[in-house]
């Protein structure tokens, strides 16, 4: 978590890596390389946050569509 604004709001990486575990590939793949095209996270950002959700529903998922981006 982040705050923006005085917001708490989840950072870039947290929320590639939901749409990674909740979305598609053909809809989490271009929001992960947007984000990473505009530096608002990492590869290696994405992959923590995706650690850290090992056992959340959607993670399989993820880890095919990480693998495209």
């Amino acid at each position: 978590m982040t705050e923006l604004a005085g917001i708490p709001v989840t950072t870039a990486g947290r929320t590639v890596a939901d749409c990674l575990r909740t979305f598609g590939p053909r809809i989490s793949v271009p929001i992960a390389d947007a984000a990473l095209h505009q530096k608002l996270t990492s590869i290696d950002e994405i992959v923590v946050q995706l650690e850290m959700q090992c056992h959340w529903s959607g993670r399989p998922l993820s880890d095919q569509s990480l693998d495209i981006v």
